[in-house]
């Protein structure tokens, strides 16, 4: 029996190496872009999302305590989420404790197009600046049919790092 699975072992592995192929073992395991330290509790709560979520793998020092929460578009509006960072927890804390904010949805009108910034693998992103309850600037960027925007209280230079680093997460829908 030991003989049998060592030779089952040792085959694999030739396998693998003469065809360059994975093992099952490799294929099984998952690979999970690295997101931003303090969003990597919400992937979770973005499963089952109906458009490609993208999240930063940067965010500035942010102050503590800074609490993530995700929340999907309720059923029957547009598919798209949103993601908080604030120093106060909750699924839609206070405006004023908003430290951070990424969305993306299908419903999202187009950009004002202030100012064009390449964000990298072909996307092109319109930095918009303060304007009504947004606390500081924002960057918005469309992938197909999405829009997606991120802002609050970065500087301009952060936000641009933060929106450059988003990462497309595999999300189960």
């Amino acid at each position: 029996m030991k003989r049998t699975l060592l030779n089952g072992l040792i085959l694999c592995g030739v396998f693998q190496l003469i065809f360059n192929q994975p093992t099952l073992a490799d294929s099984q395991k998952e690979t999970m872009p690295t997101v931003a330290a303090p969003l990597k509790g919400v992937v979770k709560g973005l499963q089952g999302c109906k458009i490609p979520v993208y999240l930063p793998a940067w965010l500035p020092k942010l102050p503590e305590p800074n609490y993530a929460s995700a929340v999907l578009n309720p059923p029957g509006s547009d598919p798209g989420y949103v993601v908080r960072l604030a120093n106060q927890p909750g699924d839609d804390p206070p405006q004023s404790s908003l430290l951070f904010e990424i969305y993306g949805s299908k419903a999202m009108g187009k950009s004002k197009k202030d100012g064009k910034v390449s964000l990298g693998s072909g996307r092109i992103g319109y930095l918009r600046s303060s304007e009504g309850g947004n606390a500081g600037p924002s960057i918005e960027w469309e992938s197909k049919t999405n829009n997606y925007s991120i802002g609050k209280l970065l500087t301009k230079e952060d936000l641009i790092k933060a929106a450059k680093s988003s990462v497309l997460v595999p999300i189960t829908k």
